[in-house]
């Protein structure tokens, strides 16, 4: 058994240990302290930068003003996110300007859309180039798109009127002005079937033309549209117009060099055409029959030909001529001409 003296030494040394030990444990509960705020707020780091992100995509990138209302912007968060806001920048010359900023403080989550429209919040589409910025706790997402200009808006034919007759070979097509149009072009064909058969004259910003070569007594029919960057509208709807230009005037018409002629009631051919002719022994006089009228002109050919082109409605020119034109028993023959006519309406 120990003696109280040796219990006695004893007493100090276990105080000593007692405080090493307690100043040991204090040690090790400052490490624990400080090693679990250093955890939390490594924690904390961690959840802020591994927040929600965002994704997005735009259904078209280059679309008209008009379609803001259809084209949407899908975009989606990765996890819940409590902040959602989008910057909306135009590009002015060099320079990106600030069309609409929107910050929301609220939780967001899942998959949203919205319109362009909607996006730019009652402020006006205008044609040009845009970048949106979408962006959520932790990320961002750049977009970009196009505005471009509308197609031309409806418009329509003026003049000559639709199925219009007598019209002068002249005539000076005319229409209304498209909306955003920055040109025009027209065609005039022969051909009744909705298509030009011929090719699209360009003629500017001007609201008419002025056709070369149309011909008397013919139906015309033609189109005009508008064009601009984005596409091109037909006047109308689509619809063709026709007009007809001037018939030569049923009845007589008569010449001082021996050449006469009757036009059709119907306007459509020669009936007769005759000439008459100086020859040694005398006159000779020639007709022919039922000479088509085309396009303001006809022709005969043959031994006994002549042609000749309508320049008004009540004026005329042309030539006649023989070529071995034989007659009678035993024949003669004559060869003429050709000599130039010049003839006037003279009565029904």
């Amino acid at each position: 058994m120990a003696s109280l003296s040796s219990i006695g030494s004893m007493i100090p040394r276990t105080r000593a240990r007692l405080r090493v030990s307690g100043l040991l444990l204090g040690c090790l509960f400052v490490l624990l302290s400080v090693g679990t705020a250093a955890a939390a707020r490594s924690g904390h780091l961690a959840t802020a930068a591994g927040g929600a992100k965002i994704s997005a995509h735009l259904t078209k990138t280059s679309f008209m003003s008009s379609e803001a209302g259809s084209v949407k912007v899908i975009y989606k968060f990765s996890a819940p996110s409590k902040s959602f806001g989008y910057l909306l920048t135009f590009k002015n010359g060099s320079k990106w300007q600030t069309v609409k900023n929107v910050k929301k403080k609220v939780s967001f989550k899942g998959s949203k859309s919205m319109t362009v429209k909607k996006v730019f919040a009652g402020k006006a589409v205008k044609v040009g180039s845009y970048r949106l910025k979408l962006s959520a706790d932790g990320g961002s997402k750049l977009l970009s798109f196009k505005v471009v200009t509308d197609l031309p808006g409806a418009f329509n034919k003026t003049s000559p009127a639709n199925g219009a007759t007598e019209q002068l070979t002249t005539a000076t097509l005319s229409w209304g002005s498209s909306s955003n149009a920055a040109s025009y072009e027209y065609c005039v064909d022969t051909s009744n079937d909705n298509a030009c058969a011929g090719s699209w004259v360009s003629i500017g910003a001007s609201g008419s033309a002025s056709p070369s070569g149309l011909a008397p007594g013919t139906t015309y029919y033609w189109q005009v549209r508008a064009e601009n960057a984005s596409g091109e509208a037909y006047s109308d709807g689509g619809t063709w117009w026709s007009f007809t230009t001037w018939k030569p005037t049923a009845g007589s018409w008569t010449t001082s060099s021996g050449v006469s002629f009757t036009v059709s009631s119907d306007q459509t051919t020669i009936d007769p055409f005759t000439a008459l002719f100086g020859t040694g022994s005398g006159y000779v006089m020639l007709f022919g029959h039922n000479t088509p009228i085309v396009n303001g002109q006809f022709s005969q050919t043959g031994a006994f030909y002549y042609s000749g082109t309508f320049d008004s409605p009540t004026t005329a020119h042309g030539t006649v001529a023989l070529n071995n034109y034989c007659i009678g028993y035993p024949s003669s023959c004559y060869t003429g001409g050709p000599y130039t006519w010049a003839a006037t309406w003279s009565s029904p």
